[in-house]
Order: structure tokens, then sequence, then C-alpha cells
């Protein structure tokens, strides 16, 4: 709790989270392996989850289009893990990412040794 009390200095009024950027979807990602729902939301003020507007950006974190992102630093298995925990962890909410994605998750995940990407990143 004192690591999410430390982060309230992050709110989107006060600093640079747009929202609508590569790392802050890529931060809202990883995050949403270790927080829950509404301390997501304290942070970035929304569920970035439910933007359609992001679908793009998203889908360019999981390498469904042929564009990176330059800011952030990640490889398609770290995003892919992540995806695959944040699905896990929200099977009864549908938020619009998850599910418009979960398909191509499920498939990547198949082709990747999930156990050993997840042993090496966490």
């Amino acid at each position: 709790m004192i690591f999410i009390k430390n982060l309230f200095w992050l709110h989107p009024k006060k600093t640079n989270w747009c929202n609508k950027c590569p790392k802050c979807v890529f931060v809202f990602l990883i995050l949403s392996n270790f927080l829950t729902l509404k301390e997501l939301e304290t942070i970035f003020w929304k569920n970035l989850f439910e933007s359609k507007s992001l679908e793009n950006t998203f889908a360019e974190l999981i390498w469904l289009k042929k564009h990176k992102p330059f800011e952030c630093v990640w490889t398609i298995e770290e995003s892919v893990l992540s995806f695959y925990r944040a699905i896990k962890k929200y099977p009864e909410n549908n938020f619009y990412i998850l599910e418009k994605f979960k398909k191509d998750i499920l498939k990547k995940t198949k082709s990747l040794n999930m156990e050993s990407v997840e042993k090496e990143f966490l």
C-alpha cells in the first residue's frame, strides 16, 4: 500500500500521464498485473482497458501491427505475458480491450512457453 500512496503524485492532471500514448498504455498494462482496478483508476483516472480509442496502441504492444512505438522498450514476451495475466485476473469483467485481443493473446501464448517467460520476467 505504501507503493500506491507514493504513486498518487502521478495524477494525470498534475503530471505527464496523458492516457493516450504507448508509454501510458504499457505502464497501465504492466501495473494491471499487480494492482487492483481501483488502484489503477486512482493513478490513471480511468480504466484504459475500456478505451476503444486505444485499440491500435494495445495492438502495437502485442505486435499485431507492424509498428512498434519507440518510446518504450519492452519485448513482445513482456506484453503478451502482461495481457495474458490481465485476462486471467479479470475473467468476469468484459473489458473492451481484453475481450478484443483475447483470441490473439491465447494464440500467441501457445507459441511462447509462458511458464519460462513468466519465470524470466517475474
